[in-house]
């Protein structure tokens, strides 16, 4: 049998069964993609931190916020636990910025957002009194976490940590590298399979404990000297405006589920650097403002609670770059 190729039988090949040819390429292709996909490390929830910036905030990318943030991995910001530092940005979303926080909570990204405390304009419009962190509350309640709730589990984690006196005990280093080792192992993490990179990590465990601690303290006396404050807020009718109430005539459901992170814009005026939104000037024009701006936590599925408290470390940044010199 001639089996001799020729360029007669190729062109003969190459005319009659071209779009088999590309269908076998593009196929490998498709196939090499969805094993590569499948097989590689996913980042997960934990891993990456993401700020959510309100839809009636100016857009950060017109502030300094980036010039720290996009470097924070970097610089230490976060523990080792952190690898990828997201922003969504609700003021570029239009009418689709419901449709992004509902995919994005459900997948689990989300770590807390910017949202100034003053009246929902849109609300407003309505007839309804609501403020942007009411409004948001009411319909992302589900998904966000009260600050005493959240504050008083970070105690409760440190003092497991810190023979019961997160304040002033010392770390429990044979407990933090078991707890380290049952959740490598637990979770089937890739970067600590060799041993010298799970003793690397187990070093890294124990100083993200000692940063907790650290920068938990020193939040707590930003809260103490008023340089921030609890904020109340109450969950309401998005058709009446009214608070729920329970048989009894009380508030159904209320709390301190917002931060604000400027009480008194005298004390953080570096912060409309950073994250801000307009307000009209006496003279008709526009002017940046934070006074009142806010951090709201979320909690959602699939978050490693042991990782939660990376939010009060980058707070601490932004807090420590926008206080007033006369406060620091």
């Amino acid at each position: 049998m001639d089996a001799k190729i020729t360029k007669q039988r190729l062109g003969r090949l190459l005319s009659y069964d071209w779009l088999k040819i590309i269908g076998i390429i593009a196929g490998f292709i498709v196939i090499w993609s969805l094993i590569f996909t499948m097989t590689s490390t996913q980042i997960t929830p934990s891993q990456q931190f993401t700020v959510f910036n309100h839809y009636a905030n100016v857009s950060l990318d017109y502030g300094k916020f980036y010039d720290g943030y996009n470097s924070s991995i970097e610089n230490g910001v976060f523990s080792y636990e952190v690898i990828e530092a997201d922003v969504i940005d609700l003021t570029t979303a239009g009418d689709q910025r419901y449709t992004m926080c509902d995919t994005r909570f459900t997948t689990g990204q989300g770590d807390m957002m910017f949202v100034p405390n003053i009246t929902d304009t849109e609300k407003e419009e309505e007839g309804l009194a609501f403020t942007y962190p009411e409004s948001f509350f009411a319909r992302y309640s589900a998904y966000i976490v009260s600050w005493d709730e959240y504050l008083e589990s970070a105690r409760d984690y440190l003092n497991d940590y810190f023979d019961g006196d997160y304040q002033n005990g010392e770390l429990n280093e044979a407990k933090a590298e078991r707890d380290f080792r049952a959740r490598v192992k637990a979770n089937n993490d890739k970067r600590f399979r060799k041993e010298s990179k799970l003793e690397d990590g187990i070093e890294d465990e124990k100083e993200r404990l000692n940063k907790y601690r650290t920068e938990f303290l020193k939040f707590e006396q930003y809260l103490q000297d008023g340089i921030v404050k609890l904020e109340n807020i109450v969950y309401k009718n998005t058709s009446t405006g009214e608070p729920y109430l329970t048989e009894q005539g009380e508030i159904a459901l209320q709390g301190n589920y917002a931060l604000n992170i400027c009480p008194d814009e005298s004390k953080m005026s570096g912060l409309k650097n950073q994250v801000y939104y307009s307000v009209e000037a006496a003279d008709g024009t526009k002017k940046p403002s934070a006074q009142d701006m806010c951090v709201m936590l979320f909690l959602l599925p699939d978050m490693d609670q042991d990782f939660q408290y990376e939010t009060i470390l980058f707070l601490n940044t932004v807090i420590a770059v926008s206080i007033t010199p006369t406060q620091a």
